[in-house]
């Protein structure tokens, strides 16, 4: 079987995008800032076909600690029911969902992960939809996406800490 095609979305060295025209000579992928890109077949030796039989969602959400983990995953899983439920979204949906949970505790916050197979090539918009679906659940329920925050100490001079002015 051919390693892509016509309309596929490909990845080639430093180059991604949808494959527009090939020849015996080359190809033509365009990029999505517009750019049509043309790579001659011989220098092609390794393809990433990211729209060949069926795609993946691969979705993580990074939360803060303190939500309520089992309740945010419930809300994730409900997103994709609904997207399921609707008739234009659900025929992109292959499939159940993989809700695979807490994927790692960052700095900020408490990663979860969730992937769902696609359509070919439609793993962007359903993740636009489901980041959009999944934002509305989370401001209903309360729950917060963290914000980084930092705390900055600014010293002007030895006398804005006078107990410590004889360490200075």
């Amino acid at each position: 079987r051919d390693a892509y095609t016509v309309g596929d979305v490909v990845a080639v060295k430093d180059v991604a995008g949808v494959v527009e025209r090939m020849s015996l000579f080359m190809t033509q992928i365009r990029n999505s800032a517009g750019d049509l890109i043309t790579l001659r077949n011989g220098e092609i030796t390794t393809v990433i076909n990211r729209s060949k039989d069926w795609s993946r969602m691969d979705f993580t959400v990074l939360v803060d600690y303190e939500t309520d983990t089992k309740q945010a995953m419930i809300l994730m899983q409900d997103a994709v029911k609904a997207m399921q439920a609707d008739p234009v979204w659900g025929a992109e949906l292959i499939g159940e969902p993989d809700i695979l949970g807490i994927e790692q505790f960052e700095q900020d916050g408490i990663l979860l992960k969730i992937r769902i197979q696609t359509q070919p090539g439609q793993q962007f918009n359903v993740t636009r939809e489901f980041r959009f679906r999944l934002n509305q659940g989370f401001k209903t329920a309360g729950i917060k996406i963290p914000i980084p925050q930092r705390e900055v100490r600014y010293r002007t001079s030895a006398q804005d800490y006078p107990d410590q002015s004889e360490n200075l």
